[in-house]
């Protein structure tokens, strides 16, 4: 049962359109401005969690690193309050498309360009967190959201969830738990060695995510938890089948250690696009086909 029903008023100034996600945490509502025009997404933190000094915590990071960076490549949020009722919401842009996830879960043809173009704008988002001394953590397709654009022939990505980000050195009680979602997370998420996460774990995420659309397979996913965690700290990815210079881009981007990772996020993308488009077979590389299973 939804928490709030269709027209209502939240605090006096958002309109409640629909429900338009939800999860364990919260639900997401589509909404207007009783003031302004446009379209409005709202994350609204589930009551019950209302005491929930962890869940508050993770809410209350999502909404104050997202507003810090202002980025086209990441959702912006323009509000976030407690009403009167005590319920505590974020307001963000409404973003009209779908997930990455949504999208590699059905059987699709996408041009290596498009892959490119995906991991370029994935990176630039990133850079700009890890410019902020901010790490994301849980990269992955269900927090990759593409926008179709008038007038844009590529899709504008967003990032979303910075909600189990690490700011800075600092060691909050969040910061010493293993988080993120294990077929992306990098052997030092796994291993729990919290000095050494910062940007060349969201890396290893995006190579991940690279690696995924390229073959339609995680590299590391298995039966169960332990499994998977083990295929990530030895388990070696097989080879792409599309060249040996992308499988090199993916296999640093993927590397054991985050010291052999490139240098920043933005030197694996742009490796990966001069791999995949080299200027001199750009004009005949095939379309490739992915599907989730």
């Amino acid at each position: 049962m939804s928490l709030f029903t269709e027209g209502q008023i939240l605090d006096g100034t958002y309109r409640l359109v629909r429900l338009i996600g939800e999860g364990g945490m919260g639900e997401v509502y589509e909404a207007t401005h009783a003031r302004l025009a446009g379209r409005y997404a709202i994350k609204v933190l589930l009551q019950t969690l209302s005491n929930n000094r962890e869940a508050v915590a993770r809410f209350d990071r999502e909404a104050q690193v997202t507003s810090l960076l202002q980025h086209p490549n990441i959702v912006q949020v323009i509000d976030h309050n407690t009403a009167s009722d005590g319920t505590e919401y974020l307001v963000m842009e409404y973003l009209d498309g779908e997930s990455l996830g949504a999208r590699m879960a059905r059987p699709r043809r996408l041009p290596v360009e498009s892959v490119a173009s995906i991991v370029d704008q994935i990176a630039a988002g990133l850079a700009a967190a890890h410019t902020h001394g901010i790490v994301h953590r849980d990269l992955k397709p269900d927090n990759v959201f593409l926008v179709a654009v008038q007038g844009r022939a590529a899709e504008l990505v967003k990032l979303l969830d910075f909600g189990i980000s690490k700011m800075g050195s600092g060691y909050q009680t969040l910061d010493r738990q293993i988080c993120g979602t294990p077929q992306y997370m990098a052997p030092e998420q796994v291993e729990g060695r919290v000095a050494d996460i910062g940007g060349p774990t969201d890396q290893f995420a995006l190579a991940v995510i690279a690696y995924e659309l390229l073959t339609g397979r995680n590299p590391f996913q298995k039966a169960d938890l332990a499994a998977t965690f083990a295929e990530v700290l030895r388990g070696a990815p097989s080879p792409t089948g599309l060249s040996p210079a992308v499988d090199a881009v993916l296999m640093r981007g993927m590397s054991k250690a985050w010291r052999n990772r490139f240098p920043s996020v933005t030197n694996f993308a742009a490796a990966l696009r001069v791999a995949l488009l080299p200027a001199r077979e750009s004009h005949s590389l095939p379309t490739l086909a992915y599907a989730v299973g």
